[in-house]
């Protein structure tokens, strides 16, 4: 999935390292069955082979310290995504029981995890999720603009009533789509760029 169809970003690829350990420890247990032998050259599973692949992640996590220690001070000092700062304020702000409609889905998600039991309903896919779902539905409604956006909220929710936009993108010309900006993120992102948000209401609200 990763390789063919999804690359994965930095909340994936810590995972995938502890998998490949994890497998990569417990194979001793399984070096003599015939099963593991069938799928697996026996080299792989040969002392040396597993010593040479210690060695060579070994090297990799000592490199990577250096720039670890580049990214502990705005760790400290900078907000890693601004899904934090939004969920604040949306939960400040009393907007939890707001009917959310989110754009672009795969940047809005970052910011479920603080509430509980709180969906999107995501314009991309014109139905209420949480999780992304990488498919070619995503992918062909990853770029809408702002007026495409704006009519799938009108045909979906024509009265517009106790409606919140979680935009990933700057609302064009919000004022004659009859919305207005009641907030941006304020605070400074260091890693994850794309997730800063844009929370439209209603004018008439």
């Amino acid at each position: 999935m990763f390789m063919f169809i999804y690359s994965g970003g930095v909340r994936h690829h810590g995972y995938l390292l502890i998998i490949f350990i994890f497998f990569f420890w417990i194979s001793d247990y399984y070096k003599d069955s015939d099963w593991i032998s069938r799928f697996v050259p026996r080299y792989i599973l040969s002392g040396a082979f597993k010593q040479g692949v210690l060695l060579i992640i070994a090297l990799c996590l000592v490199t990577s310290v250096m720039r670890v220690m580049a990214i502990i001070p705005q760790e400290i000092r900078y907000e890693f995504s601004g899904s934090k700062e939004i969920a604040q304020y949306i939960e400040q702000n009393h907007l939890e029981s707001k009917t959310w409609v989110g754009y672009r889905s795969d940047k809005c998600e970052a910011i479920l995890p603080y509430f509980v039991d709180k969906k999107f309903w995501y314009a991309g896919i014109q139905d209420y999720g949480s999780f992304v779902v990488w498919n070619t539905e995503y992918k062909e409604n990853a770029h809408l603009s702002s007026e495409e956006l704006i009519a799938r909220v009108n045909k979906n929710f024509p009265e517009r009533k106790d409606l919140l936009l979680v935009l990933s993108t700057p609302l064009e010309n919000p004022k004659g789509h009859g919305f207005k900006l009641i907030y941006q993120n304020q605070k400074h992102v260091f890693w994850m760029q794309d997730e800063h948000y844009f929370l439209y209401l209603p004018i008439d609200q």
